[in-house]
């Protein structure tokens, strides 16, 4: 006949020895009274003379002069050939905007000859507007004007007398 085991109960593998649970007491008792005296007990050992050697090894050590170690510059050569490089043309375009700050230009800071240069290139000599023939230069076409005031004013302002030859 079989035995009335479930199929699933099988043996594990594991032996207990015999008596273990018996005196199991009697060893975790003796377990924590060992463990409890070397808790008591400093588990760190100083050795002998030891504080009595410890202030003439703390001299020796700071007597020994330290080993120099690699310097390293904080300032590059290339860095600070690009920063000097930088600052000067800063400097030389602040100066230059500081230094050129004139008042606005009026009509009488412009050269004449500039001014007749100009005139003399704009004209379109191509448009019927700009042709001076069209223009009557003569005495006669402005009628309100003093010969002897503009004889005067031409004196004082003119740079080239020849062109006051003709006096018709």
């Amino acid at each position: 006949m079989k035995e009335n085991r479930l199929p699933y109960h099988k043996q594990s593998g594991f032996k207990v020895p015999e008596d273990y649970f018996g005196n199991f007491e009697e060893r975790m008792m003796v377990e924590m009274f060992f463990e409890e005296n070397k808790l008591r007990q400093t588990p760190f050992k100083v050795p002998e003379n030891y504080f009595e050697q410890l202030e003439g090894r703390v001299f020796e050590k700071l007597e020994v002069t330290p080993k120099k170690g690699k310097v390293i510059s904080l300032f590059n050569r290339r860095t600070l050939s690009y920063v000097a490089g930088i600052a000067a043309v800063l400097s030389v375009l602040l100066t230059s905007v500081v230094f050129n700050q004139s008042q606005d230009p009026g009509f009488e800071d412009l050269d004449i000859t500039a001014v007749e240069n100009y005139l003399l290139e704009s004209i379109d000599h191509d448009d019927p507007k700009n042709n001076p023939e069209n223009y009557d230069f003569t005495a006669s076409a402005n009628p309100n004007i003093d010969k002897e005031a503009l004889l005067e004013y031409l004196n004082e302002n003119i740079e080239e007398p020849a062109l006051l030859l003709n006096e018709d």
